[in-house]
This record gives structure tokens, C-alpha cells and sequence, in this order.
């Protein structure tokens, strides 16, 4: 065999192992990195009610665990004179009010007669990892209910599906009541009893001791928020505030490297686009500034739109716009590298003149690509981190905004350095191990094999986000 034989053999082999290389990082990204789009999942309300059937009245306990975005929004509410702190005035204010929504989709019946629920005490609690806790006592008179067989039916509207974690309702045995038969059907309970009976202690105890599991639960649900706990600290000194904006970016650089945040988005758009360095800068900084106004935005939504839309019901519709605008991209790319792409051609840009009789408009390519990157830019900042929600939440409970969106800053550019160095590795990875042969079959399908990527990431978030907003069934 001749020497340029066996040179070009080699060359073949060290292409095809270039080849394999490279699809197996971009495969191991896309599969490590799978699930963007879904780790931005905003916690839920669980909520447990204790029914008892006493002499002459009917007793309610109402015991609702908040998750953290949901604490402090009811923490900002409690504060009336916006000091950083709730007084025993402000709290039993809060409860009146909060007590007044939750009876108004509340309706309580006793042989099919509405009966009205009044309120007679309530308790607000924070637990840890920055949750809530509120328990309220109800009370309903029956003062001429007979003795005898009757029926109850419960039924709860509030808080909607999409915002509740868990709903339990409980009625239990009482000295002068004793429970035939009980079922809850999602929010409704219905259940027969006799107006007369001992209390079988054994029912008792058990059903106290599941609803204290579901709080105990609940506690565990989001651990303590670092954020948050910095922001609490007394007396704010200059080395402090350094100190925490450090710690900020570090959290934010280990929050982006969990699955989610873009990261195979970014990767399989830079490998598509043959992008430059310059390019992946650009786009973590897009994903920065637009994670930082998201987060802005939805906390004003939050504040000011609580009493009508929760943030758990917002979360699916930044989703869809997230997944639209992906798919918008990936489509764009679709139809350049059909076409032909600036790459695959090897042509310039020129002037010229069609021999046709109608004129008609070219975007240019730069800007069809800053357009592509600015919009994939965008749709991976704008679904906000549940957690750097709650930062700026207890930032307003405390009065502390500036040093609340500093930390958020912080947070949202350790994020953006895992994306931009994720960016650069891929495009010096990707120029390393395909080398200079151009007309090679894997180099002319990849930005084809990219941008369908993308688009199929961006229909499963459109799907999904559809899903989770109720206008869609559909079970994955």
C-alpha cells in the first residue's frame, strides 16, 4: 500500500472517531440536560380541614401550609404600615381579611341547607424553608338540628388546582356525634352521621395524627432559601454585602448546572449556528438581563394580582411564551439550513439585481441571526426561578429591594457564566473535533439535526405549558 494510501486511510479514521466524539458529548448534553423549561416549577398550597360535630355547633379547623413565593406575598400583604415587621394588630387585620376570602368560596350544608360559616380565630405561623402556615377556627350553629340521622356536604373552592399541592378533609366522632359513613371526592366531602354518640378515641387519634403529617411534610417541601437568609441579617456592612453577592453567584452558578436553564438549547443553537465566541457571550448576557426583569415582573404581577391570579397559574403562560419563541427559532433555523445556510454554500453577501419583475426584500443574515439569538435569548431568561422570586419577595416583606435585586443580579449572572462557558466549550469542541473538512456528510447535517431539536424542544414546553394552564388533556 503506497503512502498517501495509507495516510488518507488514517485521515478517514481520525475523522470518523472525530465524528463519533462529538456526536456522543452533544447526545450526552442533550439527554443530562433534557429537561428545560420544567425545572422552574413554582410550589404549591396543601391544605387540611378538620371537621368536629359538637354540642350546638360546628367546628372548623382550616390549616393551610404556603410554599415560600406565597409566604412572603402574604408577609407584604400583613405589613400595612410597610416596616419590615407585623405587629399583633396587622396579623389579626390579615387573618380578618384572609379568613373573610377563604369563607366567601367555602359553602358548608347540613341536610342540603346552606348553612353560615363564621369566623371565630386564626394563627399565622412561618416555618422553615421560608413557608407559611395559617390556621383558622370556624364556627357553624346548629342549634335546631334534631337528634338523629343527618348529612353534611363540604365543599372547598379555593386556592386553584394548578396552585394546590394537596387537599385533605377530615370530620371526626364527637361525644354527641358519631360518623356513619365519609367521602371526598376531590374538594367535596359528604359524609352521614347521628347526632348522639360516645367518641371511639382510637378514630380520634388517627385522624390528628394524619393531619399533623401533612403539615410535618410540608415543612420539608423547599429547604431554607441562603438568599433569604442573607437578606435577614441585622446590620448590612460593605465587606457583608461583597461577601453575599459572591455567595449569590456561586449559588447561582450550582442552580444552573441542575437540569433546565437552557443549557441544551444554547448548545444545540451554537453547534446549528456554527456560532462564535462573541455570540455565547452575547446570549448569556440576553439570558441575565431577561431572568432579571422576568423576575421583576412577575413580582409586581404577584403583588398587586394575587387576590385574582396566583403564581403557580403564571408560571405555564411564561412557559408557552418560552416554548413559541423556541419553536419560532428553531423553525427559522429549519428553513435556512433547507435552503442552503451561509455556511453550507460558501457564499458572500453581494448586492444584486433579480432579472424578475417584482423587487422583493432579503433580512440579512446578520440580523436574521442576532434576531434568532436575541429571541433564544429571551425565551430561556424569561421563565422565572421560583427561588430568586421568593429573594425579591422577602426583599419587599423587609425593605430591602436594592439589596434584594443585587443578590438576584448575582444570582441570575451565575447562571449566565454556566451558559456561556456550557457555549464556549461546545464551539471550540465543535471546531476541535470536526477539523477543517467542510464538505464532511455529519457537518452539512448538523445545523439540520439542530435546529429539528430545537423545535421539538420547543413544541413538548408549548405542549406541556398548555397542559399546565388546564386548556389541554394530555398525559405524558
Amino acid at each position: 500500500m503506497s503512502a498517501p494510501t495509507k495516510r488518507s486511510n488514517i485521515l478517514m479514521k481520525n475523522n470518523n472517531f472525530r465524528i463519533k466524539l462529538i456526536s456522543f458529548l452533544i447526545c450526552a448534553l442533550l439527554f443530562l440536560s433534557s429537561r428545560r423549561g420544567f425545572a422552574h416549577e413554582p410550589d404549591k398550597v396543601y391544605q387540611a380541614t378538620k371537621i368536629n360535630v359538637a354540642n350546638q355547633a360546628v367546628m372548623i379547623k382550616y390549616d393551610s401550609v404556603f410554599g415560600s413565593i406565597l409566604a412572603k406575598v402574604n408577609l407584604i400583604k400583613a405589613d400595612k404600615d410597610k416596616n419590615g415587621s407585623i405587629d399583633s394588630a396587622e396579623k389579626n387585620l390579615f387573618l380578618f381579611s384572609f379568613a373573610k376570602d377563604i369563607i366567601s368560596k367555602l359553602e358548608f350544608k347540613i341536610d342540603n341547607k346552606k348553612k353560615e360559616i363564621v369566623y371565630e380565630i386564626g394563627e399565622l405561623k412561618e416555618l422553615p424553608g421560608d413557608h407559611m402556615q395559617i390556621r383558622l377556627n370556624f364556627v357553624i350553629l346548629i342549634n335546631d338540628l334534631a337528634k338523629g340521622k343527618h348529612s353534611i356536604v363540604l365543599n372547598d373552592n379555593n386556592f386553584p388546582d394548578v396552585a394546590l399541592g394537596e387537599m385533605n378533609i377530615f370530620i371526626r366522632d364527637s361525644g354527641i356525634s358519631k360518623i356513619l359513613s365519609s367521602e371526598q371526592n376531590n374538594r367535596i366531602l359528604k359524609c352521614e352521621f347521628s347526632y348522639q354518640n360516645d367518641i371511639p378515641a382510637e378514630t380520634v387519634v388517627q385522624q390528628e395524627t394524619k393531619i399533623e403529617h401533612i403539615v410535618d411534610q410540608n415543612k420539608s417541601i423547599t429547604k431554607d432559601n441562603g438568599l433569604t437568609g442573607i437578606l435577614k441579617k441585622e446590620k448590612l456592612s460593605p465587606w457583608f454585602i461583597i461577601v453575599s453577592l459572591f455567595i449569590a453567584l456561586g449559588i447561582g452558578v450550582f442552580h444552573a448546572l441542575s437540569p433546565g436553564h437552557g443549557k441544551t438549547i444554547a448548545a444545540a443553537y451554537l453547534v446549528g449556528e456554527r456560532a462564535t465566541i462573541r455570540e455565547a457571550i452575547l446570549l448569556g448576557g440576553v439570558v441575565t438581563v431577561t431572568h432579571v426583569g422576568s423576575i421583576v415582573l412577575m413580582g409586581i404581577l404577584v403583588l398587586y394580582l394575587s387576590e385574582f391570579i396566583l403564581p403557580q397559574q403564571m408560571y405555564p403562560w411564561f412557559n408557552f411564551i418560552s416554548g413559541f419563541m423556541i419553536l419560532i427559532v428553531g423553525i427559522f433555523m429549519m428553513k435556512r439550513s433547507i435552503s442552503g445556510g451561509r455556511n453550507a454554500l460558501g457564499h458572500h453577501h453581494h448586492d444584486h439585481k433579480h432579472e424578475h419583475g417584482k423587487e422583493h426584500y432579503h433580512i440579512p443574515e446578520e440580523k436574521l441571526r442576532l434576531t434568532n439569538l436575541f429571541m433564544l435569548g429571551i425565551s430561556g431568561g424569561m421563565v422565572p426561578c421560583p427561588a430568586a422570586l421568593v429573594v425579591l419577595m422577602a426583599a419587599i416583606s423587609m425593605n430591602r429591594i436594592v439589596f434584594g435585586l443585587s443578590l438576584i443580579l448575582a444570582f441570575s449572572l451565575g447562571l449566565a457564566i454556566v451558559l456561556i462557558l456550557i457555549g464556549i466549550l461546545v464551539i471550540r469542541s465543535h471546531k476541535f473535533l470536526l477539523g477543517s473538512n467542510a464538505q464532511n456528510k455529519f457537518v452539512e447535517i448538523l445545523p439540520l439535526f439542530s435546529a429539528g431539536f430545537i423545535i421539538l424542544i420547543g413544541i413538548i414546553i408549548t405542549i406541556k405549558a398548555l397542559v399546565s394552564a388546564g386548556i389541554i388533556n394530555i398525559k405524558f
